[in-house]
């Protein structure tokens, strides 16, 4: 039922610009990721801060899939559970107003697993390129990165994991050569 709802909602919104961005040209980005709790998504915080040592503006938001992991505000990274969503795995609309209050020129997407409330987050953005692993989405990326090695069973990508991600889409948006 959830994910035929997605798929329902999916269809009705049209995703306004759809473009590949350079990450020379990228002004503007998202983070989307799965939290573990404040200290353990200090590998987050690090992708966060080197993106702003190269001039870009970040917003982060995460998903805590267990109570015990709590949620936290600091800065641009906000974390929410599913206290903060719908029966439905839609999160709360005041989420969804604060991620469409802006655009954004990359979604950069952490998530190991097709996790709804963040592929809802995805669908809603104003977000003109979104990246991510090559993992089973119900909306997919627009450039996918191959992860080597990873279980499908474990449900979080570990540091060096994602450490690994961040690299291969800095060095493939690097790469890109396009006009905004």
């Amino acid at each position: 039922m959830k994910k035929w709802n997605f798929r329902r909602r999916q269809r009705k919104h049209k995703r306004e610009e759809k473009a590949f961005v350079s990450y020379q040209e990228a002004k503007h980005i998202l983070l989307l990721f799965q939290s573990r709790g404040h200290d353990n998504d200090q590998v987050i915080f690090k992708i966060a801060d080197q993106l702003k040592k190269d001039g870009k503006t970040v917003s982060a938001i995460g998903y805590a899939n267990k109570k015990k992991y709590g949620t936290y505000h600091t800065d641009n990274i906000l974390t929410f559970s599913g206290k903060e969503t719908g029966l439905l795995g839609l999160p709360k609309q005041t989420i969804i107003d604060s991620l469409q209050s802006k655009s954004y020129d990359l979604l950069l997407n952490f998530s190991c697993t097709s996790i709804l409330p963040l592929e809802y987050l995805q669908l809603y953005s104003n977000a003109s390129c979104m990246v991510g692993a090559r993992i089973s989405y119900l909306q997919e990326p627009d450039l996918m990165i191959q992860m080597p090695q990873h279980s499908q069973k474990e449900y979080f990508f570990t540091k060096e994991e994602t450490h690994y991600l961040f690299e291969q889409m800095r060095f493939y948006l690097k790469s890109i050569r396009s006009k905004h």
